[in-house]
């Protein structure tokens, strides 16, 4: 699945120099122009292709996507308004200019603390988060499937739909620039991680003179590259292997590498099943998400070399903490796990981490050596054995 998330044009209300969210406006004479450039630009990938097309139902965003369709020869594709798209209800911030904002309500900051945004008498961050789950979950079913998904919405609901399709923590939003109008950001769906990746963001080059003025100034608050750190890319864990993302699909496989590793067991019971792997699957240490966990697994080619339980961020920004590493006994003996590590522990000092961190069981001699002989330094005893490496 590839998704083209577009902003509305400019509209009547982007020149009032107020707040606007709600209120519908329809487009300028300016954002007429924009809305066609962009149908121009998306023009060379899409042209005699079928598009899934939603938008907004207010009618900036409407007359945004039929003018698009319109450029790529697709005016008579049937599209879908969802309230969902909507914009940030912004309550009684509507219509309010800038300045007055800024002096009457300084606490609220819609660029880089959109995260613990709560407008007054209007919604909340985790208000707009969940609408955009639920179009996510209902429109863009089966990413895996060859599919071009066309949107147009509005600059925070945008914003907060990329970061929940990147599976990216609240917090990361705050790291993403307010888009231009017209600005096009591209998700490509990768089956072998079963992730989302950025083609591009914030893309607003086919505008040229039809950039809203200052734009830079007042819209670029966060350097492009302080969103894209946040990312964990696991597909850069390992040169020497594959790395994927582990599924219920690949149980059989995980429990076959597991069922060799009798040593692990004896100190770390019960044995492994097939329910046990499930479980830790979904396993989650303390005030972390679903979107802060990899399982993931190193293949070489089809055959699964090892098995990966990363949270990042955890205890605390900046740490990686492994819940569990394991290598299939015919990989091990010749520096197969030691090589993973070593790895993995480059790139993630490249993603600007800054350690690594686990936990063994007490009295495992095998588990206990191999960290160490990995970097690892015991930081504290008890039930288990807390080690870390600095990166």
């Amino acid at each position: 699945m590839n998704i083209y998330l577009i902003r509305h044009a400019e509209s009547v209300g982007n020149i009032k120099g107020s707040l606007i969210s709600t209120t519908d406006f329809e487009l300028t004479e300016k954002g007429r122009l924009q809305a066609k450039r962009a149908g121009q630009r998306l023009a060379e990938e899409l042209l005699g292709k079928t598009v899934e097309a939603y938008c907004s139902p207010l009618l900036r965003a409407r007359q945004t996507l039929q003018e698009i369709l319109s450029c790529i020869r697709q005016d008579d594709t049937l599209f879908t308004e969802s309230e969902d798209l909507k914009e940030m209800d912004l309550g009684i911030l509507e219509g309010m200019p800038f300045d007055e904002q800024a002096l009457k309500f300084p606490e609220i900051n819609l660029g880089n603390r959109l995260s613990v945004l709560s407008a007054p008498q209007g919604e909340c961050y985790q208000d707009v988060k969940k609408r955009v789950c639920h179009f996510a979950e209902y429109y863009l079913q089966r990413p895996w499937e060859k599919r071009d998904v066309l949107i147009v919405s509005h600059g925070i609901t945008l914003r907060v739909l990329i970061n929940v399709l990147l599976q990216r923590p609240d917090k990361d939003v705050d790291c993403l620039n307010w888009f231009e109008n017209t600005a096009q950001t591209v998700l490509i769906y990768d089956s072998s991680d079963a992730c989302f990746h950025i083609d591009r963001l914030n893309d607003y080059s086919h505008l040229k003179e039809l950039e809203t003025v200052n734009f830079k100034d007042w819209g670029l608050f966060a350097p492009q590259s302080a969103y894209l750190k946040t990312k964990m890319r696991v597909k850069q864990l390992s040169q020497t292997f594959q790395v994927r993302a582990l599924t219920k699909d690949h149980v059989d496989q995980i429990l076959e590498l597991s069922r060799g590793n009798t040593l692990f067991y004896q100190y770390h019971p019960p044995f492994v099943t097939r329910e046990s792997i499930m479980e830790d699957m979904e396993a989650l240490p303390p005030g972390k998400g679903m979107t802060d966990k990899f399982y993931i697994g190193f293949f070489e080619k089809d055959r699964l070399a090892a098995v990966m339980d990363l949270i990042r961020d955890y205890p605390d920004p900046g740490t990686a903490y492994i819940g569990l590493f394991m290598v299939d006994t015919d990989f091990q003996g010749r520096g197969v796990g030691s090589g993973i590590i070593e790895e993995c522990a480059g790139a993630l000092k490249k993603m600007e981490y800054k350690k690594l961190r686990l936990a063994v069981d007490r009295g495992n001699p095998q588990s206990s050596h191999f960290w160490r002989k990995n970097g690892f330094a015991v930081t504290h005893e008890g039930t288990y054995i807390s080690m870390e490496r600095v990166l």
